[in-house]
C-alpha cells in the first residue's frame, strides 16, 4: 500500500489532511468541503472519522476531527 493509503475500519481509505497537504489545499477549508457536501460523500459508504486530541496538550487547543475517504468519496473530492 502506498503511504498516503491507511486501512480504516477494514477499508483502504485516505485521510481528508493528507489530500490537503498533497493537493496545496488548506486542511480546513477540505473540511468544510466535506462537511457542506456530507450526504454526496455518504453515497459512496460510510465517511469514517476519528477525534484526535492536539499533539501538545500543554499549549491548549481543541480536538480536531479527521475524515478517512474510500477511494469513490477521494475521487468525489478531488473532482
Amino acid at each position: 500500500m502506498s503511504k498516503f493509503i491507511v486501512e480504516y475500519d477494514g477499508t483502504p481509505s485516505v485521510s481528508h489532511t493528507i489530500i490537503a497537504q498533497n493537493t496545496d489545499n488548506e486542511v480546513s477549508s477540505v473540511k468544510r468541503l466535506i462537511d457542506n457536501h456530507l450526504s454526496d460523500f455518504e453515497e459512496f459508504g460510510v465517511l469514517g472519522f476519528e477525534i484526535v486530541k492536539p499533539l501538545n496538550t500543554e499549549l491548549g487547543g481543541r480536538p480536531s476531527k479527521i475524515y478517512y475517504l474510500n477511494k469513490p468519496q477521494a475521487t468525489l473530492l478531488l473532482a
